[in-house]
């Protein structure tokens, strides 16, 4: 079965990463191919692990041209229509060698629906980063109508699609895998401004609001108010497109407090998996649903306490108090509490780490998933071969 990986990478996230982990083992029982059709660093990363990268590039590369503005948008329609319009036609011959067109971001599905109104091949829609139904907008909801197979990475994400009007027969919920051979394979980094005599919490997201991270600056500015030694290290970059000064503001706040033996910026990191072995606890104080919280997995899986916002798909991976803790949305005081218990208690953060690897053992190893997804794939090739 030949199936083919469309997308339009504007950076590398969450999404990137599973589709990184799932094309390594989908390798193995498909014919697989990539594109990108911003020809980013994924690529590079897919050629150097041996699996098929077709270039097929988009021109002009504007991976980030402010939609959420009215004004840019019709501009934006207006200059980069007929780009898209003959890109689109490019791709109609492209689907006809192949079986299937396996989808992981919205606007690539919206370009890949177009296209297969004259291709009419399989498609699977991969789906994350729902935050709330209302984002399924009209032109969404078509584009997702249309796939043959929808792929929700939590029953959160299901809930939200048929809410919003999708065919639940076509929705099957199959969590994201982590790779614990890899994990437990990952070497131990620390970063130099660690410190052994301190509790050190570590945060890596996207840097943008709906991420909450300036919450967990300032409770760790209320934690050294209290007389704790803590460390924060907050890995990440902003996406783009993203609000720059949102960043600059947290570093703004942590010079005026005099914070900066405590927090600490490394910027876009190509491996959490070796820094966080070196940490106290993993936070991610979401201000909006997460469709799963891949990091808050990763942590889980190599034996670190948890703290994230008590919504989306966060709350099917923590259980509360027995992994991790569970903090209402947007609630500061709630995530200084929950550092506090787990540094007064040693033995809490083993007996939670320990919990949550083991977790991750009986529900979320990626030999699952690539077991279902394969099973979805060839599901669709007796169907229509």
């Amino acid at each position: 079965m030949k199936v083919l990986f469309l997308d339009f990478t504007t950076s590398l996230g969450g999404v990137q990463a599973v589709l990184l982990h799932l094309l390594n083992h989908l390798n193995k029982a498909f014919s697989i191919t990539y594109i990108d059709a911003y020809d980013s660093e994924m690529t590079e990363i897919l050629r150097r692990r041996q699996i098929q990268v077709r270039k097929a590039s988009i021109w002009p590369k504007v991976k980030a041209i402010g939609w959420h503005r009215p004004s840019r948008r019709i501009l934006a329609l207006f200059l980069l229509g007929p780009s898209y319009f003959f890109y689109i036609l490019r791709l109609v011959k492209i689907f006809r060698e192949y079986d299937c067109v396996f989808i992981s971001q919205k606007k690539s599905l919206v370009i890949a629906q177009l296209s297969n109104l004259l291709a009419r091949r399989s498609i699977v829609f991969h789906a994350h980063g729902f935050h709330s139904a209302d984002q399924i907008t009209s032109i969404y909801k078509w584009a997702i109508q249309r796939a043959d197979k929808i792929i929700a990475v939590s029953e959160d994400v299901k809930r939200k699609m048929i809410a919003s009007g999708i065919d639940k027969t076509k929705i099957q919920v199959i969590y994201n895998g982590i790779d614990l051979t890899g994990i437990d394979q990952a070497e131990v980094v620390s970063p130099p401004q660690m410190r052994c005599d301190t509790f050190n919490i570590f945060i890596g997201c996207s840097i943008q609001p709906i991420k909450g991270v300036h919450l967990l600056v300032e409770a760790v500015h209320e934690l050294r108010q209290q007389g704790r030694k803590v460390n924060l290290f907050i890995a990440g970059s902003t996406p783009h497109g993203g609000d720059e000064s949102y960043l600059e503001n947290m570093k703004k706040y942590v010079r005026k407090h005099g914070l900066e033996q405590e927090i600490h910026f490394l910027g876009w990191q190509s491996d959490l998996i070796s820094i966080m072995k070196t940490m106290d606890v993993v936070v991610l104080p979401s201000l909006v649903d997460e469709s799963f919280g891949l990091i808050i997995a990763e942590a889980m899986a190599v034996h670190k306490p948890v703290i994230a916002s008590n919504v989306g798909g966060l709350k099917e991976l923590i259980i509360h108090e027995e992994n991790g803790f569970l903090v209402e949305q947007g609630n500061k005081n709630e995530i200084v509490e929950s550092l506090g218990k787990l540094m007064d208690k040693q033995e809490l953060c083993e007996e939670f780490g320990g919990n949550g690897r083991r977790r991750i053992v009986e529900n979320f190893q990626i030999e699952r998933q690539v077991q279902q997804v394969r099973e979805l794939l060839s599901s669709l090739h007796r169907r229509t071969g």
